[in-house]
């Protein structure tokens, strides 16, 4: 399933996406919203059927329908499995038939999902492998944790309130919850400060988080209502309809993974002569099709906001768009409530930093259906327009800051997540050892993981590019972690700190407050000994544990690569200019001029040089670093060299390095090819082809 989500393009889906522009639209569309037929390329179909204003109507309730073959695509055949209809599908006939004409898209989207008696999510679990789809937290325990993480660092900002609420916005099976709790339950004052708040319309859900968060009912002297705690944490539980109903006056840390993408969306295409939405109607045989508004609707007016915030360029460019009325009144909702309560929120989604066009998808069993066929059958969602929140939050209040987005990988990757692989790993079976490993690349890698020898078809798909992640906090609070860092700031497990090293942090952490709680927070979630005990987040705390952990200069060969992007490979190979193991051939270069003398000499033969630039905190770098050792010792007539980005930058900088990792091919000083990721089969094609 994660390959075909994960590949599917939002531009790449055209089903039966039709529209059509009544010529009275609303003149509070801004004019770079609007179109000239000569600017209209869309390809004709005979399927969808416009409906004329309901109000010509004279004699009947129902509108008159006309054919009007322009500006339309051709959708797939339906496969209904099923010839008698479902009481959604009866209840979505009856609301069509009720009004006497076609509902939005939206209103489809929003019944098909949370209908109380047959909506998709209200009676099932459908989560992981056994239901429709698989999300990160299901995908792997330290996507929890890392999220723990981060919620300890920005209470840390906030002051340590004694009092927090901290809400989940559709916990799914509450594994998320389940796996940040049981990441930072060792630290005391954050945990009992906790109040959770998970918001969650399905009883069925309900019931399966109650059970995974391990919860028991209190009865509370002279009180009719129980208190529900959960004994992972020891930390009380609520449930709530909607974000509303959370009460207020308290520091809020609110969490939206995968929440955003299943707000029901408004579709609007360009025509001939400008927008329309897009409607659902059922056809002569009984089925679900797609029709067109002739006149502007109430959603005319979010498309007009939203074209607002984007350049002319952006939007004359398409022919379609996707606006979300509900991810704009939900992220106001929450910037009101942080403006005045305090906290912040995480969201992560997969989107786009910018407006979304068709991207409006079905999933049914891991696999991809028609959005028509079968409703509440199969889960619907449509990419996140990252821009729109942020608008959305800034536009609402002045007190609260947006950061991001930034990817997936690069937010759990800053937040220690390759560390808390090494952790793990001794402690696995070879069984867990590979689940680990796949589980991890599922949520850092970019397409299939280059490690992968079984079925093709089985390959995970790495979503780390595809998320992304978006803080909103109260400006009170700074910057949040990891979205002002552009360094690994986390310890390596088992590692022993050198004494020059703690200087050089307690020099960096007078310019950066938040380093300490990433620090001391990972020293505990990741396992290092000894562990501190419950650390109260200022410098001279982090000053005296980082001494814990130091060790004199001659010991150093046990560090491993705390702080490694801002501190270089430690003491112990500061004077070192290559290094290489026996194990391979990779050489790796750690100053410029040394770099640049191999360099210079490596002109005057024909010998390839297949340069890695790597960056210890790339999640996607560590995987590929086993591969290119193998092909260093199978291609001896070439040279493998591995170059740091943050250790040497002006090397990156020339090469004009972008993205990590890159492998750049270089003949006689001059570069004769590159790849881009982790690809394993294509950096082997290409050594082989310049050999």
């Amino acid at each position: 399933m994660l390959r075909r989500v994960l590949q599917r393009a939002s531009t790449g889906r055209h089903i039966a996406k039709s529209y059509y522009l009544a010529s009275h639209l609303s003149p509070s569309l801004p004019p770079k919203c609007l179109f000239s037929s000569s600017s209209s390329q869309i390809p004709n179909s005979s399927f969808v059927e416009q409906l004329e204003d309901a109000n010509k109507a004279t004699s009947q309730p129902t509108a008159t329908l006309s054919i009007d073959r322009s500006g339309l695509h051709t959708p797939p055949e339906h496969s209904h499995e099923s010839t008698s209809d479902s009481e959604l599908v009866k209840h979505l006939k009856g609301i069509i038939k009720f009004r006497g004409g076609p509902i939005s898209v939206a209103e489809y989207m929003e019944e098909v999902l949370t209908n109380p008696k047959a909506g998709f999510y209200i009676n099932r679990d459908v989560f992981g492998a056994e239901g429709d789809f698989i999300t990160s937290p299901e995908v792997s325990q330290m996507f929890g944790e890392m999220v723990g993480v981060w919620a300890m660092c920005l209470w840390e900002q906030m002051g340590q309130p004694k009092k927090v609420n901290l809400v989940e916005l559709g916990p799914g099976r509450g594994t998320l919850m389940v796996d940040l709790l049981r990441g930072v339950s060792k630290f005391k004052n954050f945990i009992e400060s906790l109040h959770v708040h998970l918001v969650e319309c399905s009883p069925t859900l309900q019931k399966l988080q109650h059970e995974n968060l391990k919860c028991v009912d209190e009865d509370i002297t002279d009180q009719v209502d129980k208190r529900t705690v959960s004994t992972l944490a020891q930390t009380p539980v609520s449930w709530h309809a909607a974000l509303e109903q959370v009460p207020s006056g308290v520091p809020t840390i609110i969490i939206a993974h995968e929440f955003y993408d299943a707000l029901p969306v408004h579709q609007f295409q360009r025509a001939s002569r400008g927008w329309s939405e897009k409607m659902v109607d059922v056809a002569e045989d009984s089925t679900f099709r797609f029709v067109l508004s002739p006149q502007p609707t109430p959603a005319t007016l979010y498309l007009a906001k939203r074209c607002k915030w984007a350049s002319t360029e952006e939007v004359t460019k398409l022919d379609q768009i996707e606006v979300c009325p509900k991810a704009m009144e939900l992220t106001q909702t929450i910037a009101d409530r942080i403006s005045s309560d305090g906290g912040g929120a995480l969201i992560i989604d997969y989107g786009m930093n910018g407006i979304v066009s068709d991207s409006l998808q079905a999933i049914r069993k891991h696999k991809f259906v028609n959005i028509l066929d079968d409703p509440g059958s199969a889960d619907l969602s449509a990419y996140v327009d990252f821009a729109s929140i942020r608008h959305s939050a800034e536009e609402v209040s002045g007190d609260v800051a947006v950061y991001g987005p930034i990817t997936q990988s690069q937010f759990l990757g800053s937040l220690g997540i390759n560390f808390r692989v090494d952790a793990l790993l001794p402690n696995c079976t070879d069984e867990q050892a590979e689940s680990l490993r796949t589980g991890y690349w599922r949520l850092v890698g970019e397409g299939e993981a280059p490690f992968w020898e079984g079925p093709d078809e089985e390959a995970p798909i790495g979503m780390g590019t595809r998320y992304l992640a978006m803080a909103i906090v109260n400006k009170k609070q700074g910057v949040p972690v990891p979205f002002q860092l552009a360094i690994d700031i986390v310890f390596e497990p088992t590692l022993l700190v050198t004494k020059k090293q703690v200087a050089t942090l307690e020099g960096v952490y007078n310019n950066n407050k938040h380093i300490n709680a990433v620090v001391l927070i990972s020293i505990n979630i990741l396992g290092s000994q000894p562990k501190p005990s419950a650390p109260d987040f200022d410098q001279p705390r982090l000053v005296e544990t980082l001494h814990q952990f130091s060790v004199e200069e001659e010991e150093e060969e046990k560090m491993g690569g705390f702080l490694s992007s801002l501190l270089g490979p430690g003491e112990a190979n500061a004077d070192d200019s290559s290094s290489s193991s026996d194990q391979s051939s990779v050489l790796a270069f750690h100053s410029t001029a040394r770099w640049q003398l191999h360099f210079n000499e490596a002109k005057e033969s024909n010998k390839l040089i297949v340069i890695d630039f790597t960056a210890t905190w790339c999640g996607p770098c560590k995987m590929m670093a086993p591969i290119f050792s193998a092909l260093s010792t199978k291609f001896t007539a070439a040279d493998f060299v591995k170059i740091d980005v943050d250790e040497l930058s002006e090397v990156a900088q020339e090469f004009g390095v972008q993205a990590m990792p890159t492998f750049v091919f270089v003949k006689k000083g001059k570069e004769v090819d590159r790849v881009v990721g982790a690809k394993k089969d294509e950096l082997e094609k290409k050594v082989q082809k310049h050999l």
